[in-house]
C-alpha cells in the first residue's frame, strides 16, 4: 500500500491479453507520431468508451493513464472491488483524488509531457490538471493526436468484439419482430418505444444504444423524429430506428412498415429508397473511401424527383459508441478497411408526408463486406 496526499492505492497486476495488446500497440502508435521516445510523456485517457476500451471495465468516472512501461486504471472506491475482478490489462488503483494521483505519477515517472483527449476532456479539467503537473515541470501537449489514434484503433473490430456486434443486431432484430406484433392503431409513439426498450432488456441488452425511433404520419419526414404521443392511425407510414447494447457494442438498423394501405408514391420512394442502399452495399470493399459510397447514394437519389430530399449522410462507424469513425458522408476522404463496421441508412424525407429510410450494419472485408442485419428489407404492410 502507497499513499500519496490522502489517496490509496492499492495495485493489482492483471493478465489480459487483448487489453494489454491493445495498450501496446498505442503506445507504438504514438511512437510514431511524437517522433521521440514515449518515456518523455505520457496519456490520460477519460472518456468511458475509451476506458472501456482499455480496460474492459466501464464505470461513470475514472482514467486511465498510460506511461511507456507501465499502466494504471485509476478509480474511486465506488467501483474497487467490481474492478479487480472485470478488469484487465493494467494496474487497478483507488483513490480519493483523480488530480492528485496522476500528479504522483507524473512526478514519480518524471516525464514532461501529457497528452489528453482533446474532444472529449473539459477545459475545467485541463486547466487543473495544467496547474497540478506544472510543480513537476510537465506541460500539457496540446496536440489533437491522441483521439485520432485511438480512434483509427477502435474502428478496426477484433474477433470478440465483432461477437458482441453480431449478438447487439441479433436482439435488434428480436425487438423489431416483436414490433410488427404490437403495432396497431391507437398505441402512441412513446408507448410503442417504450414497449421495445423493455422487450431488449429481457432479451438481454445492456440498454437501448440509443433513443428508439418509432416515427408515424408526418413524424417519419423528420429524420431523428422524438417519439411523441401521437397515436398511429391506418394507413401510417411508420419508421424504427433501434439498437441496443450488449456487452458494451452497439447495433442500429432502421425499418420502415406500413400499416394498412401502401400508396404508389410511398412504394416508389420505398423502392428508391431500397435501391439506392444495395447500390452502396455493393460498392462497400476495404480501400473505398466513405466519400465515394455517400456520392453513389446521393447521385443515385438525386437523379430522381426526389433530389435534395435525402437530408443526413450515408452512415457511420458502430462500435462501443453508437456514432464512431468512419463516417460514409460526402465530406470524409477516409478509406474503408477490412474489419470496420459501418452503417448505410439512405433515405428520402418529404416534409409534412412521409419518410422512408432503410439501414442496415456491415462488416468490411478484403472484397466486399457482411451483413450483419438478417431482416427483410420487402416492404411490409401490417
Amino acid at each position: 500500500m502507497i499513499n500519496y496526499n490522502d489517496a490509496l492505492y492499492i495495485i493489482f497486476d492483471r493478465v489480459g491479453f487483448l487489453y494489454t495488446d491493445r495498450i501496446s500497440k498505442l503506445k507504438m502508435k504514438m511512437e510514431a507520431c511524437l517522433n521521440c521516445e514515449l518515456d518523455k510523456c505520457c496519456m490520460l485517457v477519460t472518456s468511458p468508451a475509451n476506458r472501456f476500451y482499455f480496460s474492459n471495465f466501464y464505470s461513470s468516472s475514472g482514467a486511465v493513464l498510460i506511461f511507456k512501461e507501465r499502466s494504471y486504471l485509476i478509480l474511486d472506491s465506488r467501483y474497487f472491488a467490481a474492478a479487480k475482478n472485470l478488469a484487465s490489462g493494467l494496474d487497478i488503483v483507488c483513490t480519493k483524488d483523480l488530480l492528485g494521483t496522476v500528479t504522483n505519477f507524473v512526478r514519480k515517472e518524471n516525464v514532461h509531457s501529457l497528452l489528453l483527449e482533446n474532444d472529449f476532456v473539459t477545459l475545467n479539467l485541463a486547466n487543473k490538471l495544467k496547474e497540478s503537473i506544472k510543480e513537476c515541470n510537465c506541460i500539457i501537449d496540446k496536440r489533437d493526436i491522441l483521439t485520432p489514434v485511438i480512434s483509427k484503433m477502435r474502428s478496426i473490430k477484433s474477433q470478440s468484439e465483432l461477437e458482441n456486434i453480431k449478438k447487439s443486431q441479433y436482439i435488434t432484430k428480436k425487438v423489431f419482430y416483436h414490433a410488427l406484433k404490437i403495432i396497431k392503431p391507437g398505441l402512441t409513439e412513446i408507448l410503442i418505444a417504450t414497449e421495445l426498450e423493455f422487450f431488449a432488456k429481457k432479451l438481454g441488452a445492456k440498454y437501448a444504444a440509443f433513443d428508439f425511433i418509432v416515427a408515424s404520419g408526418e413524424n417519419s419526414a423528420i429524420p431523428h423524429s422524438n417519439v411523441s404521443e401521437r397515436k398511429i392511425q391506418k394507413n401510417d407510414v411508420i419508421l424504427i430506428d433501434i439498437g441496443v447494447n450488449f456487452g458494451g457494442y452497439m447495433s442500429d438498423m432502421s425499418r420502415t412498415v406500413f400499416l394498412g394501405e401502401i400508396s404508389s408514391q410511398q412504394k416508389e420512394v420505398y423502392n428508391l429508397v431500397l435501391r439506392a442502399q444495395e447500390l452502396a452495399i455493393s460498392s462497400i470493399k476495404s480501400g473505398v473511401k466513405c466519400a465515394d459510397i455517400d456520392n453513389i447514394v446521393r447521385s443515385f437519389i438525386d437523379s430522381t424527383k426526389y433530389k435534395g430530399l435525402f437530408l443526413h449522410s450515408t452512415g457511420h462507424g458502430v462500435g462501443l459508441n453508437i456514432h464512431e469513425k468512419p463516417f460514409i458522408s460526402s465530406k470524409n476522404d477516409d478509406v474503408l478497411e477490412e474489419g470496420m463496421v459501418v452503417t448505410v441508412e439512405p433515405g428520402i424525407y418529404i416534409q409534412d408526408k412521409f419518410g422512408i429510410r432503410i439501414e442496415d450494419m456491415l462488416l468490411v472485408t478484403k472484397y466486399g463486406c457482411e451483413n450483419l442485419t438478417h431482416t427483410p428489407k420487402d416492404s411490409i404492410v401490417l
